[in-house]
């Protein structure tokens, strides 16, 4: 048996896997992968730390009392794959804020780019305990189906991103 042919045809497979490799586009790598190794259909593999917050400090210095909080980076992992971002104009009325994809929301970002109006925020469309002054902004886990928006005054505009539990 000859085996040069073999060592040959291995040795140019290698070469092409690793061209193939080195320019292959990173959101299909593992798709393609999976492909590959015969993996058929739709198949979501979960990362961790998907989202990377960095937030060197919070100072509060009043009335004699230092309250300092830092918590640096924050890494949080997400098992839902999808997001929306919007810049919205608000009115005194509700509005119910889209999710496109977004089955159920599990983390938000929202920010007031307003420099007079408040913006009050809620999951019900009747009750807004949260409120960003002008120019605030804040981020969490969002425990309701729905994301309602609207101004205390004026047209201030929102700017929010919502992401899949």
């Amino acid at each position: 048996m000859n085996i040069k042919p073999l060592i040959l045809n291995t040795a140019r497979r290698v070469r092409r896997t690793a061209y193939e490799f080195k320019h292959m586009h990173r959101p299909f790598f593992m798709a393609q992968l999976l492909a590959a190794a015969g993996v058929r259909g739709s198949i979501h593999i979960a990362n961790a730390n998907e989202i990377v917050i960095s937030f060197p400090s919070l100072n509060f210095a009043k009335g004699g009392v230092i309250v300092t909080i830092t918590p640096g980076t924050l890494n949080i992992s997400v098992t839902g794959i999808h997001s929306i971002r919007d810049l919205l104009t608000l009115s005194t009325s509700d509005a119910t804020l889209s999710k496109g994809n977004v089955a159920t929301i599990g983390i938000y970002f929202i920010w007031n780019h307003d420099v007079t109006n408040n913006i009050l925020l809620g999951s019900d469309g009747t009750l807004f305990p949260i409120m960003l002054q002008p120019g605030e902004f804040g981020f969490g886990r969002w425990n309701a189906a729905a994301f309602h928006a609207k101004s205390a005054a004026g047209t201030p505009q929102l700017e929010y991103c919502l992401i899949e539990a």
